[in-house]
């Protein structure tokens, strides 16, 4: 299935302004389609702050860490970032100049993710 491109809007800035284009339900729209068949049971979410920037929220279910990361997508500068809190260690995924890419990044990572087995048990008796 085809996708539109959703990219930064790059308008004529001063050197390290802000990105005038917040996050909105478009690209939490979009994300969400762009990961649907790869982890159904995530969630794609939009936090927006009314004194901050905007934050998409994908976690798996319940937020359990055996799953996956909880990823963060928000903007910084002319960016949108993608990074990742697994196990209360946060970094940073990448930086990319438009949400076609970070949804790549995504489901990248979330079919590595699904074709990973666990163990039952670490445990060795």
């Amino acid at each position: 299935m085809s996708m539109p491109r959703l990219t930064q809007r790059q308008d004529t800035q001063p050197a390290g302004a802000r990105p005038v284009e917040a996050l909105g339900t478009q690209h939490r729209i979009y994300l969400a389609s762009a990961i649907a068949a790869t982890a159904p049971d995530w969630s794609v979410e939009l936090y927006d702050e009314a004194l901050g920037p905007s934050t998409i929220i994908i976690m798996p279910e319940a937020a359990d860490d055996e799953i996956g990361p909880t990823y963060f997508v928000h903007l910084e500068d002319a960016a949108f970032c993608l990074d990742q809190l697994h196990w209360d260690s946060y970094s940073s995924v990448g930086r990319f100049s438009d949400l076609h890419d970070v949804a790549r990044a995504l489901r990248t990572r979330l079919l590595c993710l699904a074709t990973m087995t666990t163990p039952g048990s670490l445990t060795v008796h």
